[in-house]
């Protein structure tokens, strides 16, 4: 799990996201952009879940994650409106786990 400011940038992030992402030290990962963390191909989808929940709805995308771990893996983002005012909540979900 991911918690975002509005504007899309990483506040905080779960050890266990960061691992899935490629990335040892969640903490590194503060202040980035969300969408510098998928496939270019990805950004468009994953930009409209992002603005869906920018809207107080749930938003959701599907994602490549073969650039993280060499070989196809098929993922699931979601976004969604977090409690503190303007957060936005990230949550990833394996369609095809090992």
């Amino acid at each position: 799990m991911a918690l975002l400011s509005r504007d899309g940038r990483i506040a905080t992030l779960s050890r266990g996201l960061s691992k899935d992402l490629g990335f040892d030290r969640p903490g590194d990962l503060s202040g980035l952009q969300i969408s510098s963390l998928w496939h270019h191909d990805d950004r468009a989808a994953v930009a409209r879940a992002l603005a869906s929940a920018r809207r107080g709805d749930t938003g959701q995308a599907p994602v490549d994650l073969s650039y993280v771990h060499g070989e196809p893996i098929q993922a699931e983002v979601t976004f969604a409106p977090g409690t503190a005012q303007g957060s936005i909540v990230m949550r990833l979900d394996w369609t095809n786990p090992d």
